[in-house]
């Protein structure tokens, strides 16, 4: 007669599924140091690349959907013509079926002619999006742009632009703490447009009523039409005191504004 094994039955599911938690554990691991080290050297497109390619429907969606308008009367035009076809392919579908199986007494169903509508929607669909592929994959080859775009290179500019509105949002917050109230203009502020210092990108800077600092911006390949930043600031409680917050707009594409900028 065999021993009996040493090892339960039970322990080695156990083990088998230990190993697989330490495979995962090391691959998300790796995954993750490779996606940090290559944050820190600011090479990200070929993971843009792959979410676009595989989630850019979701930014479509929701870029585009508060500019679609339901039509009504297509929409209730679309809704009958789907039920009219139904009724009549299944009634359609449900005689030819008795005349090909006549020696049997089961009727056709009706859930059978929901899958096969459900078919020829879904092979609609996807020629519209084999089309749409098809459109899309002749403009990549066909367009005179780049086909990679550095995001943090085009951010630079505006970053850079931004930081040269420190110096009027430093006044105004200097003046606030020395007053309690908020400038009515940058003479007030002790700081005029002409403090700002020259920067190709920057023409001025400029603080206003209640103490809204305004960056204006130069034309450049990045912005042709000019632009400008809008720093507004709010008062906020902090414990027995208030403070100062400041809420960043700008009249350049979202694509080109820091983080801190967007709506």
């Amino acid at each position: 007669m065999s021993e009996p094994s040493a090892t339960p039955p039970s322990a080695t599911p156990r083990r088998d599924a230990m190993r697989i938690l330490v495979k995962i554990f090391k691959w998300v691991f790796y995954l993750g140091l490779c996606i940090f080290f290559v944050g820190v050297l600011g090479i990200s497109w070929p993971f843009e690349i792959g979410w676009y390619l595989a989630f850019g429907w979701i930014h479509f969606i929701l870029r585009n959907l508060a500019t679609v308008e339901l039509n009504g009367v297509l929409f209730a035009e679309g809704i009958a013509c789907m039920v009219a076809l139904g009724i009549g392919t299944h009634y359609f579908c449900r005689w030819l079926y008795r005349e090909a199986e006549s020696a049997t007494e089961r009727a056709w169903r009706w859930h059978w002619t929901a899958s096969g509508l459900a078919v020829v929607m879904m092979l609609f669909v996807a020629g519209i999006g084999t089309i749409g592929a098809v459109h899309q994959a002749a403009w990549l080859f066909s367009t005179k742009g780049p086909l990679l775009v550095d995001s943090f290179a085009s951010r630079a500019p505006a970053y850079e632009a931004l930081l040269y509105g420190s110096g009027g949002r430093t006044a105004v917050q200097a003046f606030y703490e020395s007053t309690g109230r908020l400038p009515r203009n940058g003479d007030e502020a002790g700081y005029s447009r002409d403090v700002a210092p020259a920067n190709k990108f920057v023409s001025a800077v400029e603080i206003r009523e209640q103490g809204v600092v305004v960056v204006i911006l130069n034309r450049t390949p990045d912005w042709p039409d000019g632009g400008e930043f809008t720093l507004t600031p709010g008062t906020t409680e902090a414990g027995a005191s208030k403070t100062l917050t400041w809420k960043c707009r700008s009249t350049l594409p979202p694509k080109l504004l820091p983080g801190n900028c967007r709506e």
